[in-house]
């Protein structure tokens, strides 16, 4: 395996090599995601050099004990080959493709298959912001799971895995019900971020959570999770309308993938809708039997959607004395999948 540490040095003692081949090098080596044998030809080709000339760095590597050479044996007449070169001495026989090298991937084990789905997360992040330049505003959902950080509290391996779960079926199968194209963002945390470009999406989506989640009975599946004073599953969320700034060029730079291959999302606009989220929490008593989840929904999505006369609350963030204010008002989602309609919002939030 190649010495990162012997490579800085190298780097030291050899400035006059070009910065542009000395980080294809550095490429080459050290920061393949995954294990991988390095051959002859990888070293001709990355670095557009000739074979004289990989074999001579090859050499100058080993030297400097940044690669280390293992005696091979010819596979045409079986002479040991104690040093790297082309041919070999004794038979003549051209024996680069016997020059393999081999390196350890810079990600872990646990992190390889989301690693894997990096391609197709930059994919649907372009399709996303290609529609997103078109229409000029998206539906930004946050859900998180009721009571949270107590119920965590109690078995945080039980609750991780809960989580996964939720994450999974919100992906596979609720947002399957969508009309135009949606993003699950983040991947990590115990918060479910999502986007839609539909005003109704959300509603299907949360229409079929709601009813897989009472049909997996997940308080049997985590009963650990189900103290005396907790409400589990149940669900508490927000959504807002979320302006996209046209100073943006090229609208996919909005979004970048993470080295675990979830799509994230940053901007003022978002910020804004973080800070007055901080500010809405469903009290304990909106949850019954039969309600799933609670869901904060912005003045302007009701307006989208045409839902006149809805009551609503007004939410204020003052964060380095910039005032930030917002209607919001709250829906719910009981265990048969219908969306109802809450006349007194500001009976329920915290």
């Amino acid at each position: 395996m190649p010495s990162f540490l012997n490579f800085i040095n190298y780097l030291r003692n050899h400035q006059d090599i070009q910065s542009q081949k000395l980080e294809t090098l550095h490429q080459l080596l050290f920061r393949s995601a995954f294990s991988r044998d390095i051959t002859f030809y990888d070293f001709t080709s990355s670095l557009d050099i000739s074979g004289i000339g990989a074999i001579d760095l090859i050499q100058k590597l080993v030297e400097a004990k940044i690669l280390f050479w293992q005696t091979l044996t010819c596979e045409y007449c079986g002479k040991e080959i104690t040093m790297p070169r082309i041919y070999c001495l004794s038979c003549r026989n051209d024996i680069s493709n016997q020059i393999v090298f081999h390196t350890e991937g810079c990600i872990e084990d646990k992190d390889k298959e989301d690693f894997l789905l990096f391609p197709t997360m930059k994919m649907q992040a372009r399709q996303f912001s290609n529609k997103l330049t078109q229409q000029g505003y998206m539906y930004y959902m946050l859900l998180d799971v009721a009571e949270s950080e107590y119920i965590q509290a109690q078995n945080s391996v039980d609750y991780n895995d809960f989580f996964e779960s939720i994450r999974e079926i919100m992906k596979r199968e609720a947002l399957s019900q969508r009309k135009k194209d949606a993003l699950s963002f983040g991947e990590v945390g115990d918060c479910l971020k999502l986007a839609f470009l539909s005003e109704v999406d959300f509603i299907t989506a949360m229409e079929k959570f709601s009813l897989i989640v009472q049909k997996l009975k997940f308080e049997e599946q985590f009963p650990r999770l189900k103290g005396r004073e907790t409400i589990f599953p149940r669900f508490d969320g927000t959504v807002g309308k979320i302006i996209i700034p046209k100073y943006y060029d090229k609208l996919e730079k909005i979004f970048c993938i993470t080295l675990n291959g979830g799509i994230d999302f940053n901007d003022y606009e978002l910020t804004k809708f973080f800070r007055l989220d901080k500010h809405i929490k469903t009290k304990k008593c909106f949850y019954s039997d039969t309600s799933i989840i609670s869901l904060w929904v912005q003045e302007e999505v009701f307006t989208d959607l045409k839902w006149e006369n809805m009551a609503l609350i007004e939410i204020e963030d003052n964060t380095h004395n910039l005032i930030k204010k917002g209607k919001f008002g709250l829906v719910g989602f009981d265990d048969k999948g219908k969306c109802f309609c809450i006349n007194e919002p500001s009976k329920y939030n915290e």
